[in-house]
């Protein structure tokens, strides 16, 4: 954010000097500089660092999609075009108001792009995930076929839902678990784990991922 505020303390010096030259045309320039640079701040980071920008990851915070999973470009654009409107007409109004008085405290931008902002849950990685799987019961063999049938993104996808699992309502949660349970149990050794139910067969999965430096 300090490389933001310098670019826009530059933008508005050339300002000053070109504005006797150039009247509204100055005006203009600085509006569109000024509006690109604070929206491409937060697009950045919170497409291609995972919904977190260096502000969020002081205060553990990270932006999601409303079903638990990794934003998408569209997401990100749409929620930091109407990050503008939620600051009408003073420092944060709309911002404000919806927030209070929606029960997950969404900003209007996080209403019309279907994204949440979440607490992220302190804790290495590995730890936080093995954790939830020690939790459910004794280690669980995943079968080796099946969690190299995962493509990179997959794998990814899977180990987010886990640190996202306590941040997502039960039915929410419930419905994404089953949506992976169930594919996970088509891949090449995926049988084997009929038994167990979708949260454990999840849970279990993410952590010999993370034991196989597969994440």
């Amino acid at each position: 954010m300090v490389l933001v505020v310098l670019v826009l303390v530059v933008f508005y010096i050339a300002y000053a000097i070109a504005r006797p030259l150039t009247g509204g045309y100055a005006d203009a320039a600085l509006g569109l500089a000024a509006f690109s640079v604070l929206s491409g701040y937060w697009i950045l980071f919170e497409f291609f660092a995972r919904g977190v920008t260096p502000g969020k990851r002081v205060f553990g915070l990270r932006v999601i999609g409303d079903r638990g999973l990794p934003l998408t470009l569209g997401q990100v654009v749409l929620r930091n075009l109407v990050r503008f409107v939620d600051l009408l007409p003073g420092p944060g109004t709309v911002a404000a108001l919806t927030m209070v008085a929606h029960p997950q405290h969404k900003r209007l931008g996080d209403l019309v792009a279907g994204t949440l902002v979440i607490q992220q849950r302190g804790g290495r990685a590995p730890e936080r995930v093995r954790g939830f799987a020690a939790g459910q019961g004794s280690v669980i063999l995943i079968s080796a076929e099946a969690l190299t049938s995962l493509s990179k993104l997959e794998r990814g996808l899977i180990v987010d839902l886990v640190f996202r699992r306590d941040s997502l309502d039960d039915s929410v949660r419930l419905g994404l678990f089953a949506e992976v349970a169930e594919h996970l149990r088509s891949l090449p050794g995926g049988e084997r784990h009929a038994t167990l139910s979708d949260e454990n067969l999840v849970l279990a999965t993410s952590a010999a991922l993370i034991d196989r430096g597969h994440s």
